[in-house]
């Protein structure tokens, strides 16, 4: 499911940042965890997939 365990880059208002999708709240906002473990809940906004990029070892 795209609400959880996805790679996802956000862009609300003149702001943008990356992170993982850790499920949904009970009002539908998206959870997203940021690579410095910052929790964020995401109510609007663009929400883009980003690809997983294989290692050349994978």
């Amino acid at each position: 499911s795209f609400a959880h365990d996805r790679r996802v880059r956000v862009a609300l208002g003149g702001e943008t940042f990356e992170g993982v999708t850790r499920g949904l709240e009970p009002d539908g906002a998206l959870r997203v965890e940021t690579h410095d473990g910052q929790k964020r809940i995401v109510r609007a906004g663009d929400v883009t997939a980003l690809r997983e990029v294989l290692s050349a070892e994978d």
